[in-house]
């Protein structure tokens, strides 16, 4: 297979933003505005429940929301700077695909608005531009292929000459389902089914960069 662009996952992939979005959910829950019994703050932490669920579980007024929403983005960006939460190999990975002028898009679960954070946070859009964000794809999320066919489209790349690297299942299926090369990366929550499906596999973002260099998609 001949590729040409290449897709990649954000969260889990190249950065790492739960353990920030965890401790700016406790702190905007936690700040009083609310009653939150610490059983229930438990529960949300470890299932990772999204803020907007737990805002809808609460029942609370637009107005009250509106303060928890601003606190916790307050601290997240307080959070995602101090830390730059970069998973290793990330910024040369980006900054080679950008040297060489490689056909590149983000396709992410995520909203535009967290993709957008994270650019005024960690330059996101200098190094790649285009992104197909949650908004984009109206309900049809990963394992449906619709986004990364999609991200080929913009890139006007043929989808079976693209690659996608990602780190969980719906990644893998996704891009399989699109007719693109899976390419899975380990970046600590090692899954053996993604493992068994992806079509390549890498331990570290250094060994997908040495694998794009063999492809001659980089050249450095």
């Amino acid at each position: 297979m001949q590729i040409r662009g290449v897709l990649l996952d954000i969260d889990g992939t190249v950065v790492d933003t739960r353990p920030a979005y965890r401790e700016a959910n406790a702190h905007a829950l936690g700040s009083g505005l609310v009653s939150v019994e610490d059983a229930q703050m438990t529960r949300w932490m470890d299932e990772w429940v999204s803020l907007k669920d737990i805002i809808e579980e609460l029942d609370l007024s637009e107005a009250v929301a509106d303060v928890i929403r601003s606190m916790r983005r307050t601290r997240l960006v307080e959070l995602l700077t101090e830390k730059k939460p970069w998973i290793p190999g990330a910024p040369e990975l980006l900054t080679a695909l950008k040297t060489a002028d490689t056909p590149r898009a983000f396709v992410t679960g995520a909203s535009r608005g967290h993709v957008n954070m994270l650019h005024e946070i960690l330059r996101f859009h200098d190094y790649i531009k285009e992104a197909v964000t949650e908004e984009d794809v109206n309900g049809r999320g990963k394992p449906d292929p619709h986004g990364l066919q999609m991200a080929a489209d913009r890139l006007r790349v043929r989808r079976r000459h693209c690659l996608y690297l990602g780190n969980e299942l719906v990644d893998v299926r996704a891009a399989k389902r699109a007719g693109m090369l899976a390419c899975l990366v380990d970046t600590g929550k090692r899954d053996q089914f993604a493992v068994a499906e992806c079509d390549e596999y890498f331990a570290t973002l250094q060994e997908f960069h040495d694998f794009l260099k063999k492809r001659r998609l980089l050249t450095t």
